[in-house]
């Protein structure tokens, strides 16, 4: 409360101080005024010399306009300082009951610091003196637990006296001896028990084991025999297929031969020529009843040959319909270049090959592939 009053009168002090400021400056605007006044005598003396009232009375308009809002403003502003000075005086009313605070908050600290031993005391002895009841309860179960152990002590004594009377210390340190004896014959029977029941478990574990070999044994045994009878039919197989493997060759030969003999005349245009794959895979053409070797073929020639033996294998051996032809028109002609160019359409339109791919930098293809994708510039194709 008291710090809250004391920034309210310092925000008091800093406002007074900012309106007696503003009325300091409005003062001076009045006496500028009166400045303006006798500076306006004198120009209105001139005017007067120079015969223009009406310069004259707008001015003095002007002026009097100015003065009027200035006296408002000033008039305002010392309002506001009276309020100002009367929360001043009340806070000054406020602060009077607090002036021996400070004192007074010595005193008492003091007071404070010297008991501060005295209250920790009191407060400790505060706390067991709320343990009194339970601590009385507590001493008075002890006590009547004390009297019941009195009476048991007392007749524990005469039993003792009573038992002393027959007791033989001979005769207890022998059966002593005698139980220490027969406490270790059954820990040695225990422990062998405990043996022999591990070693029935490890013979039960390992008759299992050996029953489980002997069930996977007959279980082997039998797949033995059946791999057994397996070799002897795939052996069978082998020797067959050994036999037959030269007589299916040389039927595929033939028929790759067939179709490769078939697609070489449709490139080349020329049915009276033969295109012949031999049993040891070489390639001869037959013409006018002379066989030329591969090797004896022109560029155009050996490469039409080529191409017609990897399609017919391509057909003849394998599912997949896909080819890719890679500069397929090397060492070729214009004429065998369109031919081939046009034969190359008509393989899928016969549904030999599903679909085909030209890459060429010869632009013969352009007219016989259904698209043409241009890679690297004008002169190089892809279709």
């Amino acid at each position: 409360m008291l710090a809250t009053l004391k920034a309210r009168e310092a925000e008091i002090g800093d406002e007074g101080k900012s309106y007696k400021a503003e009325k300091e400056n409005l003062l001076k605007e009045i006496g500028d005024f009166e400045k303006i006044q006798r500076d306006l005598s004198e120009t209105e003396a001139k005017l007067k010399e120079l015969n223009n009232p009406k310069m004259r009375i707008q001015h003095l308009e002007t002026e009097t306009k100015n003065e009027i809002l200035i006296r408002e403003k000033l008039s305002e502003i010392e309002k506001n300082i009276e309020r100002l000075e009367s929360d001043l005086r009340i806070n000054a009313e406020s602060l009077e009951s607090y002036k021996d605070l400070d004192a007074n908050w010595k005193i008492y600290s003091d007071q404070r610091d010297q008991t501060a031993n005295a209250h920790r005391e009191f407060l400790v002895n505060e706390a067991n003196a709320k343990l009194l009841p339970e601590r009385e309860k507590a001493f008075a179960t002890a006590e009547n637990e004390l009297k019941t152990l009195v009476e048991r002590l007392g007749k524990a004594e005469n039993d003792f006296h009573t038992a002393s009377k027959d007791y033989d210390r001979e005769r207890h340190q022998s059966e002593k001896v005698s139980l220490l004896e027969a406490e270790r014959r059954l820990a040695e029977t225990r422990a062998n028990l405990g043996n022999t029941q591990r070693l029935k478990a490890q013979a039960e574990s390992e008759l299992n084991r050996l029953a489980e070999i002997r069930k996977a044994m007959q279980t082997e045994f039998f797949e033995k025999e059946k791999l057994e009878k397996v070799a002897e039919t795939t052996e069978f197989i082998r020797e067959t297929l050994k036999k037959s493997a030269p007589l299916v060759a040389k039927n595929y030969i033939y028929y790759v031969s067939l179709e490769a003999n078939q697609m070489f005349r449709e490139i080349s245009g020329n049915a009276e020529r033969t295109l012949k794959w031999t049993e040891d895979y070489g390639i001869v053409l037959e013409e006018n009843g002379y066989d030329r070797p591969f090797v004896n073929l022109s560029g155009g020639e050996q490469m039409a040959a080529a191409l017609s033996v990897r399609l017919a294998l391509l057909k003849q051996l394998s599912d997949v319909r896909l080819a890719f032809f890679d500069e397929p028109t090397t060492n070729m002609d214009a004429a065998r270049r369109e031919r081939l160019a046009e034969q190359i359409s008509h393989i899928t339109e016969r549904k030999t090959f599903d679909q085909l791919f030209v890459i060429s930098h010869d632009d013969t293809f352009e007219g016989y592939v259904d698209n043409v994708v241009s890679v690297g510039g004008k002169d190089e194709k892809f279709s």
